[in-house]
């Protein structure tokens, strides 16, 4: 196989994962897997705008991620769940997002 046939097989795996990240079937809601998966969406949109659907998924892991945020995180800034690590993972998960989009 040459280097271009494995890039090409690269490319085609990074899409269908997209593909199936943006899969409302497959997407976990208010849930930090969801959001989780929200920020992989996000980073293969970013990565690769010169995809088709770059757009398209950027928009839609923006807006289930915000909702993710609004689900999962009270108004007081505190992860819902009842364990003192998902405060912490929280916050990191959403920190790399951010540092990665800017």
């Amino acid at each position: 196989m040459c280097e271009d046939s494995k890039g090409e097989s690269i490319l085609q795996a990074i899409v269908a994962h997209a593909e199936r990240l943006a899969d409302p079937r497959f997407y976990t809601k208010a849930h930090n897997h969801g959001m989780e998966q929200d920020i992989a969406l996000l980073a293969i949109a970013f990565t690769f705008p010169e995809l088709r659907k770059s757009l398209e998924w950027s928009r839609l892991a923006t807006s289930r991620l915000k909702d993710q945020v609004e689900a999962i995180v009270s108004p007081d800034g505190v992860q819902l769940e009842h364990s003192a690590e998902y405060q912490v993972f929280t916050m990191g998960i959403l920190t790399q997002a951010r540092d990665f989009a800017a």
